[in-house]
């Protein structure tokens, strides 16, 4: 057996040693291991590809997070993670500073590809309305994407997108596209007070193409003036959002944004069905100092529902008081959230 649940609630409360520059990953790690849904993903798994894979060496380092409340020293994961990063991604290899987010797409992939397998997926039932014609095309693109590409990792990270493109003249549908994503970036507003809803308007806000920019309908083979209107289809059960924090040029955005803990209300960016689309917060990766340098530390919620600062090997508790003023700071740069259903 993995993990078992009791363990949850009296353990999970272990540093992890900075081995050079590993911050970055340290920070990522103790949010994946209190990500309770992957550990009840894992206990499934019956043919793991590749035994000497990153993705056991994760397992073991869970382990290790659990077993007792203590320090570990991921040596053999980050030895693991160099001997992949050699051969698909030089940015990981050696001992220099990273991107969280970028390091956390890595090792999904990874784990990914370690655990995925081919699955029967069938579509069943007639449309009976637009919404359920809607839902057979983003059904039928999903198993295009996963049919044989399907994994935990998928199961509960990944969502759909949908983009329409609407001709301004005459309000037609010319085209419509959907999209498998892992991570929802999010673009910062060039204002003051800012909350997540305020990034995630200028995200899903409807974009004018004009003249040479416009969409070519397939059908007649003229090209229209549209609007592109861009959606969530579905809620996934864990949503990571990034912040755009790092410019092209080398400059970092630290402007304070707020968001909620307990309730992010994302129905108004979903079109597909309405089921539960409230979530909330149990991770959060911050980040200290400049684009080119700087710390990453992790705000952790657990079992018990006490909130954790996680700094290598430093493990500190968040007085429950002080939850608030003390995690939703400038420093936040990637936020994972639990949906409430």
């Amino acid at each position: 057996m993995y993990m078992e649940k009791y363990v949850y609630a009296t353990n999970g409360l272990s540093g992890i040693k900075n081995i050079g520059n590993t911050c970055y990953m340290n920070s990522c790690l103790q949010i994946l291991a209190h990500t309770y849904e992957m550990h009840d993903e894992v206990r499934k798994l019956t043919n793991i590809r590749n035994t000497n894979s990153l993705f056991i060496e994760w397992i073991k380092l869970n382990n290790q997070l659990w077993k007792s409340n203590t320090t570990i020293t991921p040596t053999s994961f980050h030895n693991e993670l160099q001997t992949i990063a050699r051969k698909t991604n030089n940015n990981f290899v050696g001992y220099n500073q990273n991107d969280a987010s970028e390091f956390l797409i890595f090792i999904m992939d990874i784990f990914h590809e370690t655990c995925k397998l081919n699955v029967d997926m069938k579509i069943k039932g007639s449309a009976l309305n637009k919404l359920d014609e809607i839902a057979i095309k983003c059904y039928e693109q999903f198993v295009l994407y996963h049919k044989e590409n399907y994994s935990l990792i998928v199961k509960l990270f990944y969502y759909m997108s949908v983009t329409n493109n609407i001709c301004i003249s005459d309000g037609r549908l010319i085209s419509q596209s959907f999209q498998s994503n892992f991570m929802l970036d999010l673009p910062i507003p060039n204002k003051h007070n800012i909350n997540i809803y305020d990034c995630l308007n200028l995200h899903f806000q409807d974009t004018s193409l004009l003249k040479e920019n416009g969409i070519r309908d397939e059908k007649t083979n003229i090209q229209h003036d549209v609007v592109q209107k861009t959606s969530l289809w579905n809620a996934p059960p864990i949503l990571i959002i990034c912040f755009k924090r790092f410019t092209y040029d080398g400059r970092k955005n630290n402007k304070m944004i707020n968001f909620p803990i307990d309730k992010l209300d994302i129905q108004k960016y979903v079109s597909g069905y309405k089921t539960n689309n409230m979530y909330e917060l149990y991770g959060i990766c911050n980040h200290s100092g400049v684009a080119d340098g700087g710390h990453y530390t992790s705000y952790v919620k657990t079992y018990t529902n006490d909130w954790y600062l996680f700094n290598d090997t430093s493990v500190t508790l968040v007085q429950r008081k002080n939850i608030s003023e003390t995690i939703i700071t400038s420093k936040a740069y990637c936020l994972f959230y639990r949906n409430k259903n």
